[in-house]
């Protein structure tokens, strides 16, 4: 209802365009932003750790096998998952670069 105010909006229109122009992440892409900069700051193994060959998952984080769905639904199973699928740009900031990247 406030992106409705601050954009004018009327009830039956999109919002989509508004958090856009307005510079606002949704509640999803403040989750995402949080998750991988939680993943970035913490020190988790990667494919380059593991092994010296240079392949082309080595800046990838290594998914660490499971069981059960309720694992893959915790914030550091799924934040791994979520920078692994992040362009290869992205990947090579850390810190606030990352974080104004993912803006």
């Amino acid at each position: 209802k406030a992106i409705r105010t601050l954009a004018s909006l009327n009830p039956l229109d999109s919002c989509r365009k508004a958090f856009k122009t307005l510079k606002i992440l949704t509640i999803v892409g403040l989750y995402i932003l949080s998750v991988v900069t939680y993943i970035d700051k913490t020190a988790n193994e990667r494919g380059e750790d593991i092994h010296t060959y240079n392949t082309r998952r080595a800046i990838d984080f290594i998914l660490p096998q499971h069981h059960t769905t309720q694992y893959s639904k915790k914030p550091s199973y799924a934040g791994r998952k979520m920078y692994n699928s992040l362009p290869k740009h992205l990947k090579n900031f850390s810190g606030k670069k990352l974080k104004k990247g993912l803006q």
